[in-house]
């Protein structure tokens, strides 16, 4: 697997290809990781769940009728999401409440910024029971939420004690791609055969 990086301070429209690097990136097998147990795609969604988590964010209903209709059409998630040093940097924003309700963007980490989304996102893949993996880039092995078994509650807990976690580390992004590919590839007779998709979403500072 090859991946093409760049400088970070050099990504305008006219960068020479002397600023380019190739680097290679092996694959390496996540402990624990077994794709014969990776969620089926004839799984189906809790809409009541949904809907009561949705409705609790204060999400109109017609776009809880879209996102339900999209947990169906999409029957597994991954979320590879960059926990490296970098995302220390002071430079994102999140929404607060005031003390007299009125709603503002307040400074916060990169890294505060994403586990915001991160933490909506697990609680509706629970909620709704529609199976979703996050890859932490340096947090170990894979949390899977969203499949309802004894163990869902213990996941949930774990993904939100690593998101509390301070970043660090590299960015070995090409290495879960190409784990969420092969992920995907075992599932590609299924998810033709019934006309859905996987959805992969890749959240990093560059």
């Amino acid at each position: 697997l090859w991946c093409k990086l760049q400088q970070p301070d050099q990504m305008s429209s006219f960068q020479q290809a002397s600023d380019t690097i190739y680097v290679h990136a092996e694959a390496v097998p996540v402990n624990g990781f077994n794709r014969a147990t990776a969620p089926s795609s004839s799984s189906t969604c809790n809409e009541a769940g949904a809907r009561e988590y949705l409705g609790g964010h204060k999400w109109p209903l017609g776009l809880q009728n879209t996102s339900i209709n999209n947990l169906a059409k999409i029957p597994i998630r991954f979320f590879i999401c960059d926990d490296s040093g970098s995302m220390i940097l002071s430079d994102g924003h999140k929404l607060m409440s005031t003390a007299a309700g009125v709603q503002k963007f307040v400074t916060c980490t990169r890294w505060q910024e994403l586990t915001e989304g991160l933490k909506f996102h697990a609680g509706l893949a629970r909620a709704a029971s529609a199976p979703t993996e996050f890859r932490l880039l340096n947090g170990g092995p894979p949390i899977r939420i969203g499949i309802p078994d004894e163990n869902e509650n213990a996941r949930f807990e774990l993904l939100m004690s690593k998101l509390e976690q301070s970043p660090s580390g590299e960015t070995p992004l090409c290495r879960h791609i190409r784990e969420v590919t092969d992920t995907i590839r075992a599932m590609e007779g299924q998810l033709r055969a019934t006309g859905q998709k996987a959805c992969v979403i890749i959240a990093t500072d560059g």
